[in-house]
């Protein structure tokens, strides 16, 4: 499978160590947006060198994975020495303290935090606006790359 930067179909990650977990949530969005393309991956690592090939959309990354956590890799995906800076984060966990993990997952750059077990409307609905601001952003980098090769 070939991904390109600017394909249509939305190309979601889903990191998450529970291959049950990851296959639910993949399921949640391939039935929201069936013209969606989405990937599984059970550590930071494997999310990464997808990213290294193809840029996702959006990444939904569970806190807890083994090796680096989910709050490492946001980071990682954020810093400002990374091609993939301006992918979308959507961070989700179990964690006990929600209102904890959840200001941690901002810090570390995620747009948004969903606790387990998901509520399904509210993790589609963080889903579907992850992807109207991706696809804003996309469109003004076409529209940029457009007008810079016309001068």
């Amino acid at each position: 499978m070939t991904l390109d930067l600017f394909s249509p179909e939305p190309f979601v990650l889903v990191v998450d160590d529970s291959p049950s977990d990851a296959r639910r949530m993949q399921a949640l969005v391939q039935v929201a947006l069936p013209e969606s393309i989405v990937v599984t991956r059970h550590s930071a690592e494997e999310a990464m060198n997808v990213c290294e090939y193809h840029l996702p959309n959006l990444i939904v990354a569970d806190v807890h994975l083994p090796g680096e956590s989910g709050f490492e890799l946001c980071k990682r995906i954020k810093s400002d020495r990374s091609p993939c800076r301006d992918i979308l984060v959507l961070m989700v966990s179990a964690d006990e303290n929600r209102a904890s993990t959840a200001c941690e997952a901002i810090a570390s750059g995620a747009y948004a935090f969903e606790a387990k077990p998901l509520n399904t409307k509210r993790f589609v609905e963080d889903i579907r606006a992850g992807l109207a601001l991706s696809d804003a952003r996309r469109n003004r980098l076409i529209l940029t790359r457009e007008y810079l090769g016309g001068r």
